[in-house]
C-alpha cells in the first residue's frame, strides 16, 4: 500500500501554528453515518509538548483545554517532561509503564540498515498496541464519555499509540473508514518537523544517510501500519466496538455518552 505526503488546505488547516509542537491539531468536522459531525475545538492530538513555547502557552491557554492524556511511556516523560502552560487547571493523565517501544528502540540501536526490518518491527509493535495500550485507551474513552472537554491525546511523534486512539475514537463515532484513514496520514504533513526533532535525539539524519527510506519506515505514516493494529482488534473481538466493550470495560450507555460529547448536529 502507498502512502500520502500531499495534503490540500482544507486537511492541513487542522494543523495548529504552534512552535514547539508539531501534528498538533483539532479533530473536527469529520462527519458520521448518522448525519452529526465532530463539534470544533472538543478533541485535540499531537505529538509531544516539552518544546512548546510561551507564545504557543498563549495561544494554547485560548483553547481551554481542560485533560491531557499522555500516552508516552515514564521513560520517555522523564526524559522530555511536558512544558505546559503555567499554573494550568487541565488534568493530566499518564502511563506508569515502558511497554510499546521496546523493538524499535533495541533496532535503532543495532545500526540495522535494511528498511524492510524497521516495517516489520513497526507491524509488530501496532500488532501490540490494542494490548499493551489498553488501559490507556479504556481511560481515554472514558474521560471522553464523562465529558471533560475540551481533550488533548498525545504521545512521542503523535502517530503510533495517538494514531490508533484516535483511530478507534473516530470509529466508534461512526466516521467512515476513508476518513479514519485520511486523519492517520496527516501525521505526514508534519513530518519535516519530526524529523528535526527525531534527528537530535537519535542521530536519525546519519542514519537516513546510510540507508535510505529507514526513518519513512519509521517516521511516516502508513496505511498497512494502522491496518495492522485494527486487524489485531476484529481478530480478537470482532470490532472496535466489542473490543471497547469486551476489552477495555466500556458500557454501551459510556460509548452513546461519548458520542453525544464529542458530536454535533
Amino acid at each position: 500500500m502507498t502512502t500520502r505526503w500531499e495534503f490540500d488546505e482544507a486537511e492541513t488547516s487542522r494543523i495548529l501554528p504552534l512552535d514547539g509542537a508539531y501534528n498538533f491539531r483539532d479533530v473536527r468536522d469529520y462527519p458520521t453515518r448518522d448525519g452529526r459531525k465532530i463539534g470544533a475545538r472538543r478533541l485535540y492530538r499531537s505529538a509531544g509538548l516539552h518544546k512548546l513555547t510561551d507564545a504557543d502557552h498563549a495561544y494554547l491557554t485560548s483553547l481551554n483545554i481542560r485533560h491531557i492524556v499522555d500516552l508516552r511511556s515514564t521513560s520517555e516523560r522523564e526524559k522530555w517532561p511536558s512544558r505546559w502552560i503555567p499554573n494550568s487547571e487541565a488534568i493530566f493523565w499518564s502511563r506508569s509503564d515502558n511497554q510499546a517501544e521496546g523493538d524499535l528502540t533495541r533496532l535503532l540501536a543495532t545500526g540495522e540498515s535494511d528498511p524492510e526490518a524497521y516495517r516489520q518491527a513497526m507491524f509488530t509493535v501496532y500488532r501490540r498496541l490494542p494490548i499493551e495500550m489498553a488501559d490507556a485507551f479504556s481511560y481515554m474513552l472514558r474521560q471522553l464519555a464523562e465529558g471533560g472537554l475540551p481533550i488533548l491525546i498525545h504521545c512521542a511523534v503523535g502517530k503510533d499509540r495517538t494514531g490508533v486512539a484516535l483511530a478507534m475514537v473516530l470509529i466508534l463515532l461512526g466516521v467512515d473508514e476513508q476518513t479514519v484513514m485520511d486523519d492517520y496520514l496527516l501525521t505526514n504533513a508534519s513530518y519535516e518537523r519530526a524529523m528535526i526533532r527525531f534527528s537530535k535525539y537519535y542521530s536519525a539524519s546519519e542514519l537516513d544517510a546510510r540507508a535510505p527510506g529507514v526513518m519513512p519506515a519509521i517516521m511516516g505514516a502508513h496505511p498497512e501500519y494502522l491496518h495492522a493494529a485494527l486487524a489485531r482488534i476484529i481478530e480478537d473481538h470482532g470490532s472496535v466496538e466489542n473490543y471497547a466493550i469486551e476489552y477495555l470495560g466500556l458500557t454501551t450507555e459510556e460509548l452513546n455518552a461519548m458520542r453525544d460529547n464529542l458530536l454535533e448536529a
